[in-house]
């Protein structure tokens, strides 16, 4: 099977993670704020107990949930697609303001391809019968502060299923 981020590369939606420092600080970063994040969702004063570096990601996790007070009904669940051959890991799956979304945090900037991860992931979720009705991405800072980027468009998701459709072509998996 093939990783949501994976396809994603094949697709040159993204290009290779370069083995340089700097982007191998940025992976760690992401990794121990993930983990970090499920701990934080439950129990706030957490964030205190995290390594000083990634503390304001911490508490930019807490002040989202704290503002939005999502009802998550998966968290950092895998999702096996055996038909199609993709597998992918949502942060989180739930209720957002009453809506069925699927969100994704990220500790970088905005990049065009994080609306298509979310919309192949919305498309797994589907597949599970789990709707969703909003796709979210939720950036942290430093600083302690976030933003959001909501995804709605159906554009998003025919872009991901022509995606999923040219790499099964190309692997005969059709």
């Amino acid at each position: 099977m093939i990783r949501v981020t994976e396809l994603l590369r094949w697709g040159n939606y993204t290009s290779e993670i370069p083995n340089v420092p700097a982007v191998q600080e940025a992976l760690k970063r992401g990794t121990a704020v993930h983990e970090s994040s499920l701990e934080i969702e439950t129990n706030p004063e957490y964030v205190n107990q995290m390594p000083t570096i990634f503390q304001g990601y911490g508490e930019a996790v807490s002040k989202y949930h704290e503002k939005f007070q999502p009802v998550w009904l998966f968290r950092e669940e895998r999702i096996d697609d055996e038909e199609l051959g993709i597998t992918g890991c949502p942060d989180r799956y739930g209720e957002i303001n009453g809506q069925l979304a699927v969100m994704d945090y990220k500790t970088g900037a905005s990049q065009s391809w994080h609306k298509l991860q979310l919309a192949l992931y919305a498309i797994l979720l589907g597949r599970q019968n789990h709707q969703t009705e909003i796709r979210v991405c939720v950036y942290l800072q430093s600083d302690g502060t976030f933003s959001v980027q909501r995804h709605t468009s159906n554009v998003d998701l025919v872009t991901g299923w022509s995606l999923i459709n040219d790499w099964r072509k190309e692997k005969r998996l059709s």
